[in-house]
């Protein structure tokens, strides 16, 4: 059966430079370490194809309508890991060698398009084929690094672009085109990896622990964190397992949900809240500043603790800083905990048999990922 959706693969920059140039043995254990970083992340709602040599294929069919901004949160996301994993092994290694020592020529690069294919067994596996599978392996192949010098980028395809919403979704670009025998030209666009790793280095992300809060709720999700997610950034479904009846955007803004983004909510009994999110990080958690919540304004994380059976969606909230009886409030800002946590699961199971959730197996178990340990020269 014909699909559609967003094909993905990955690349290691330097990789032929770093086996040829290192001790096999070692240079093995820092790249079995940074392919395991990123099959940790590649997790339903995407699928994993294949592993090939130094690239890994995945993809995300339309079914499950994913919010655009989570398909370029993934590939960010990514990437950082990839990043932090790779300084955290520098930091502790105190090996001289030349794999150790040639990690520096290390990156990753990412390739994204759109466009249609088939799923075949093939050898006992599932392959991805079709045209744009063979566009999306072509990409591989380009001028990028002679044109820009970056090693860490998002190569995306026009056709991608266009299924994400065009450029207000991610930004700067650089356009860019390569020609293909038997293809043609194929428009793209650049997106600075390791630009965006930069400005995320800089961040001081803001959470508020849990024996800090004013109020604390929790529930159990069956889901990743990374499926989950998109059931926070999606207003409409956000706005049901919530219990509103709409939730709008009043910032004018029209890419992505993320630092400054204020949102307007309104629920049948005529009740209404803005929030203003002050710090966002994918997947994970954001933080916000919740106004007239039941006549309160409190700062408050929202967010999500993977678990061995999927996520757990937390709210943890500071003390308020406008209110009246503000401690007798509290018993009824909690009592809405029971009520959302059944209407998410609910969502859930409405969304996996629709189709528009698709849960796989990840091959690799998702547990904390140390580096190597000091090697001996």
């Amino acid at each position: 059966m014909i699909q559609t959706g967003f094909i993905l693969l990955t690349d290691i920059s330097g990789y032929t430079m770093f086996l040829t140039k290192s001790e096999l043995d070692h240079a093995n254990d820092i790249l079995q370490q940074l392919f395991n970083k990123q099959l940790a992340r590649i997790k339903s709602p995407l699928i994993l194809s294949n592993m090939q040599g130094d690239a890994i294929l995945f993809y995300l069919p339309d079914s499950t309508e994913q919010q655009p901004q989570t398909v370029i949160e993934t590939i960010e996301r990514l990437y950082y890991d990839f990043r932090r994993l790779l300084e955290l092994m520098k930091v502790n290694s105190s090996c001289t060698c030349n794999a150790c020592v040639n990690m520096n020529i290390l990156d990753l690069k990412v390739f994204l398009h759109h466009g249609s294919y088939m799923v075949q067994e093939m050898g006992g596996k599932q392959e991805l084929v079709g045209s744009d599978v063979i566009i999306a392996h072509r990409m591989m192949k380009n001028s990028v690094k002679e044109n820009t010098g970056l090693n860490g980028y998002a190569l995306i395809t026009d056709a991608a672009l266009q299924q994400l919403g065009g450029e207000t979704m991610v930004q700067p670009l650089i356009d860019h085109q390569e020609t293909y025998e038997h293809i043609g030209e194929v428009k793209m666009h650049i997106y600075s990896l390791e630009a965006a790793w930069k400005a995320e280095r800089e961040k001081e992300h803001i959470v508020i622990p849990r024996e800090d809060a004013w109020i604390y709720g929790a529930f159990d999700v069956p889901l990743p964190p990374e499926a989950a997610w998109n059931l926070l950034v999606d207003l409409k479904l956000a706005a049901r397992w919530s219990g509103q009846d709409s939730i709008t955007r009043t910032d004018g803004g029209e890419g992505r949900i993320k630092e400054g983004a204020d949102m307007h909510c309104i629920h049948g009994t005529g009740g209404i809240v803005d929030y203003l999110i002050l710090d966002w990080n994918p997947s994970e958690f954001y933080y916000t500043c919740l106004n007239r919540a039941m006549g309160l304004v409190y700062r408050a994380t929202l967010g999500l603790v993977r678990t061995a059976n999927g996520s757990e969606l937390y709210l943890s909230g500071e003390y308020p800083t406008e209110g009246e009886n503000i401690d007798a409030m509290k018993p009824m800002v909690e009592a809405g905990f029971p009520l959302m946590a059944q209407w998410f699961r609910e969502l859930v199971e409405e969304q996996i048999a629709e189709g528009k959730i698709i849960l796989t197996e990840n091959p690799v178990e998702d547990k904390e990922l140390v580096p190597p340990a000091p090697m001996a020269e």
